[in-house]
């Protein structure tokens, strides 16, 4: 049964609960799950819960769940299991799964574990560490099938069959051709690689076209490179082309699902959280969207001031209050929509710096197009509302600019953000909105002067 399809998950759980308050040594439903779902079970139990279903778990199920473990439940599972145990459970991992466990932990338990360790898993494991965690070494396995250009087709198919069935590649959808240097010349498709001639050389049947990425690339930038090529592997180089390792399919994977994450919550104006929600502390969840906050409550009192400045023009005609929410909630969402258009294709390589003549006429048009079809719409709602000619042309006016106004912020922030070394995504949602409601209010009090002649 897979957790994520069951309808009865709270069943489940509490099922789960009453046999680990029963003592059972390991509850039945369990056995009934896959073992990565019982990370869905982890993170709805309490600590106290939680350390009694990691003491009677299997080695053989830790071996699948443990270097996906959010940061406080390993905690937990580690002070339960102990680092010597932790140990025998590692020895199976992939390096690059090690590397990652190791990245997550307190020093404290970090040096327990690599005391623990055989010395040939902390050989395999120490180039990946290296790298930061994020880059493409940090995310790169070195157990992938590499040959000598030399080599005859049949010696290497022989090898390769051999250690395919002891399992020591991760990857198994390139053959990688080095030099006596280790330098990576060609790759081979695997089915290539089987079906040629066993009497060629490799060097005769690799291809030479192939793209490779550097250790120390940011794996937000490796991700663009495999989206633009169609890659469902790719292999990782040092800065004089020597071949380090490659990153796999499902790595690839975790790293689009782990950057999309990232950019979501960048976007809603809160800084990088690893923890799932659940798992979370709260201290931690305050401590990260309290600054956000604080920041975009301080910009807020540039609105402020604006609506304050332009008092009299308020006093004057009090209708041109009703319509301030929805000029400003079109213009936050128009904005919004441009950003994420933009964001989305400076994340896919789509679109760079230059392109911004080409993104300012497109987005130019567009937004007026949208405001043309707003405008109407606009000044039928303030028509029926205030029944003042004037102030439903001031607001029919204002929608078509607010709306030109905050799309072009919108398209514009991320572009100069990505230009000046910052994240785009973190030119958030809000503060887009914040930005685009002092341009429009600015904008629209100015309209509400010259049409109906307030004296200012």
């Amino acid at each position: 049964m897979k957790l994520s399809e069951a309808k009865d998950f709270e069943r489940i759980l509490e099922e789960v609960r009453e046999e680990l308050e029963r003592g059972i040594r390991y509850p039945k439903i369990l056995a009934e799950l896959r073992p990565q779902d019982l990370i869905d079970i982890f993170e709805r139990l309490d600590s106290d819960e939680r350390r009694r279903l990691a003491a009677i778990i299997p080695d053989n199920i830790y071996v699948e769940i443990i270097s996906r473990l959010p940061q406080q439940i390993l905690l937990d599972v580690i002070k339960v299991i102990g680092p010597a145990r932790l140990a025998r459970i590692v020895v199976d991992l992939p390096p690059d799964e090690v590397a990652d466990l190791l990245v997550k932990l307190p020093p404290t338990y970090r040096r327990a574990l690599i005391k623990e360790l055989p010395l040939w898993k902390l050989e395999e494991v120490k180039p990946l560490l290296a790298y930061p965690p994020e880059s493409a070494g940090g995310v790169m396995t070195t157990r992938i099938p590499i040959f000598h250009y030399s080599q005859l087709v049949d010696e290497a198919v022989k090898e390769f069959v051999i250690r395919l069935k002891f399992e020591e590649y991760e990857t198994s959808r390139y053959i990688y051709v080095v030099d006596d240097e280790g330098k990576l010349i060609g790759v081979v498709d695997v089915k290539v690689f089987l079906t040629s001639p066993r009497n060629k050389k490799l060097k005769e049947i690799m291809t030479r076209n192939f793209v490779a990425v550097k250790a120390s690339m940011d794996q937000e930038e490796v991700i663009k490179i495999v989206v633009k090529y169609d890659l469902d592997e790719v292999p990782v180089v040092d800065e004089n082309g020597k071949l380090l390792g490659a990153i796999s399919a499902d790595d690839l994977m975790d790293v689009i699902v782990a950057e999309a994450s990232e950019d979501i919550v960048k976007f809603g104006g809160m800084p990088k959280i690893r923890e799932p929600y659940l798992t979370a502390r709260i201290v931690e969840l305050v401590r990260k969207r309290a600054v956000w906050l604080i920041f975009l409550y301080l910009t807020e009192a540039v609105t402020i001031s604006i609506l304050s400045f332009y008092e009299k023009v308020l006093a004057s005609v009090i209708a041109l209050s009703f319509f301030i929410p929805l000029l400003t909630d079109t213009g936050g969402n128009a904005g919004s929509q441009s950003a994420t258009l933009v964001i989305r294709s400076l994340a896919t390589g789509e679109i760079r710096f230059s392109d911004i003549p080409r993104i300012i006429i497109k987005e130019s048009t567009t937004s007026l197009l949208l405001g043309l079809i707003l405008s109407p719409l606009a000044f039928t709602l303030s028509y029926s509302i205030a029944h003042i000619i004037n102030v439903s042309i001031v607001v029919s006016l204002a929608i078509i600019l607010v709306v030109f106004v905050a799309s072009m912020i919108g398209a514009l922030l991320p572009l100069i953000a990505a230009r000046v070394g910052i994240d785009p995504a973190v030119i958030s949602a809000p503060l887009i909105t914040t930005i685009a409601d002092s341009i429009g209010l600015t904008l629209y009090f100015t309209l509400a002067i010259i049409i109906l002649g307030i004296k200012f």
